[in-house]
């Protein structure tokens, strides 16, 4: 089924996409998702209550099954349409730069390069100011920061009227 066979009348909680032969993607309106069958995208549409009792049950927490009563329902969905929408149009609200890719240290798990005399794995001065640059211009009100691989001199570059 495409995202138009429900029809524009249709007042399912939930959009689909057919992805292959028997398999679609259902998103519902805060944006969680789930991959169903057919067989379950026709019964969610026709008869939510055949479905088995886990899909149910998961279909429920995301959203996608019509008429969900109850104050509480309402509030949770609501505020979950909310913070989606805060995101959207106020913009991140955690900025991390990782200014370089170099390492004098040599842990197991990092990818980073250990080689401190190669080039091309550390960001300019000129990128690094221009990109605290784009941050500070963020409409973001708070906006929290992280560092990786800094050095003082770079961090200095990040200095507002927040740091004062």
């Amino acid at each position: 089924m495409s995202a138009t066979a429900l029809g524009p009348e249709s007042s399912a909680p939930f959009r689909a996409r057919r992805l292959d032969a028997n398999c679609s993607v259902v998103v519902s309106d805060v944006g969680d998702h789930a991959y169903l069958r057919d067989d379950e995208l026709r019964a969610l549409i026709a008869s939510p209550q055949a479905l088995p009792r886990e899909l149910l049950a998961e279909l429920k927490s995301k959203f996608m099954l019509p008429h969900q009563e109850g104050r509480g329902v309402r509030r949770l969905l609501a505020s979950r349409i909310v913070t989606k929408q805060e995101t959207v149009f106020a913009g991140p609200s955690l900025h991390i730069l990782v200014t370089t890719l170099q390492c004098a240290h040599s842990c197991r798990y990092c990818q980073v390069s250990r080689s401190l005399d190669d080039t091309g794995f550390s960001m300019s001065l000129e990128n690094l100011a221009t990109a605290c640059d784009a941050r500070q211009s963020r409409p973001t009100a708070r906006v929290g920061r992280g560092w990786r691989g800094f050095s003082r001199s770079a961090r200095s570059l990040e200095r507002g009227p927040h740091d004062r």
